[in-house]
């Protein structure tokens, strides 16, 4: 099992919450992500937000449009484990995360890794318990 964090904006976590579908534009990415994987949904600028966790189901490919600011056709269909109320704030996160290694400039960590991030078991939890 691995554990991953999707990084959307505000108006695609409606769209995940909803369908309880994730997407990527990039199969790469999506393609090292199997069933039974974890997932941490992340509310990128200027929201920096942990909504919910999920377990993935399964994966597949879709051409129609689904999302806010592309087709993002690499899809999971997801089981949604934790639906939070009320968000993390992922700054309160940042010192005691093992990935992020530039602690005053943290958000370096989470763009330009083309919206999915993989997290050791330890982050995962330790964000999982917050």
């Amino acid at each position: 099992m691995n554990f991953w964090m999707f990084i959307i904006t505000q108006e695609n976590w409606r769209i995940v919450k909803k369908t309880n579908i994730i997407g990527s534009k990039y199969k790469t990415k999506i393609d090292k992500i199997e069933k039974g994987d974890k997932i941490i949904v992340y509310i990128k600028t200027p929201h920096c937000k942990i909504k919910g966790f999920f377990e993935v189901l399964s994966k597949y490919q879709e051409d129609g449009r689904l999302f806010k600011g592309g087709i993002f056709g690499n899809r999971l269909k997801l089981k949604p484990t934790q639906i939070l109320k009320k968000p993390i704030e992922f700054r309160s996160l940042i010192n005691k995360l093992n990935f992020i290694k530039n602690k005053k400039r943290w958000y370096l960590h989470l763009y330009g890794v083309r919206g999915v991030l993989k997290l050791s078991k330890k982050d995962f939890e330790f964000i999982l318990n917050q």
